[in-house]
């Protein structure tokens, strides 16, 4: 069994955005292309918080060009 790969919590909000997004795209029929999907947290009674943004290449490259922590790449990712 192969060692687990360790993340940071920047990595780790990037990729598991990268999955939600790779699970909604198909879902609502997405065109091809390069989307920019953010990610935002409106905590109870007050204003939204920037958490994340990536690049998803729809339909995803073939999974053998990934890199190791499953990213295709990121954008301008901010905490």
């Amino acid at each position: 069994m192969p060692a687990a790969v360790r993340m940071s919590r920047q990595q780790w909000r990037e990729h598991y955005t990268r999955v939600c997004a790779e699970d909604f795209l198909p879902r609502v029929g997405a065109l091809p292309g390069r989307w920019v999907v953010s990610v935002y947290r409106l905590p109870s009674g007050g204003e939204r918080q920037f958490v994340t943004a990536v690049a998803v290449d729809w339909p995803p490259k073939s999974a053998g060009s990934r890199k190791r922590d499953g990213s295709s790449g990121r954008a301008g990712a901010s905490t």
